[in-house]
């Protein structure tokens, strides 16, 4: 949409105080990008929002979130434990295991804080997560490579050829830094540091730091 006619959308649904979720939703779009947040967290935002307004249509309820209440937020949350992981995927016919707990959590904190966003940009006089505990994403361990597992993963690599040569060093920073895969893959050379022995990577947050090697 160009820029005019993104203000003019904008300009119109702080006119109207405008509530309805589909507005909001593509609002959401707006703000997220106005405001410097992640591509990642605009897509979990329209994602879990979009879940949202697909179980309020398809239960007749309201889809105007200044209509909504508590007991419908609690009804959507019983519903998401009782969904599939991917229900209404376009390719994938085999559902497989619900929802996990992380994922509701996930999406849970996403539209609470966009309803909190809502309420203190004035389209609502208040949200109904405020009386809402949302279930905690359960706390794992996650298991580690072995070092017959890492072995094994680095001698498939054939360091002979080019690719295989930036693939054997890409996957030794992984496993050396604990850098997140974006970290890694956007790194450039005038990133790298090898006199200090360190590179500068563009995290989570827009924040810069500086990892050892």
């Amino acid at each position: 949409m160009p820029g005019d006619d993104i203000d003019e959308f904008v300009n119109s649904l702080l006119r109207k105080q405008a509530s309805e979720l589909d507005q909001l939703i593509e609002y959401e779009s707006f703000a997220g990008r106005a405001e410097g947040r992640s591509r990642n967290t605009i897509d979990l935002t329209i994602i879990a929002l979009s879940k949202l307004k697909d179980f309020l249509s398809s239960h007749e309820l309201p889809t105007d979130v200044s209509l909504l209440s508590t007991k419908d937020i609690r009804s959507f949350i019983l519903h998401l434990k009782s969904s599939k992981r991917f229900s209404g995927h376009p390719f994938i016919t085999d559902c497989g295991n619900n929802l996990s707990a992380t994922s509701i959590n996930s999406y849970l904190r996403a539209i609470r804080a966009a309803f909190n966003r809502w309420v203190a940009e004035g389209f609502i006089e208040q949200s109904p997560f405020e009386k809402i505990r949302i279930p905690k994403a359960p706390k794992r361990v996650i298991p580690t490579f072995s070092q017959e597992q890492i072995g094994a993963l680095l001698s498939a690599i054939d360091i002979t050829t080019p690719t295989g040569f930036r693939d054997y060093l890409l996957i030794l920073l992984y496993l050396d830094t604990g850098c997140r895969l974006t970290e890694i893959t956007n790194l450039r050379i005038g990133d790298v540091n090898t006199a200090e022995r360190c590179f500068k990577v563009f995290g989570k947050g827009s924040k810069e730091r500086f990892v050892p090697i």
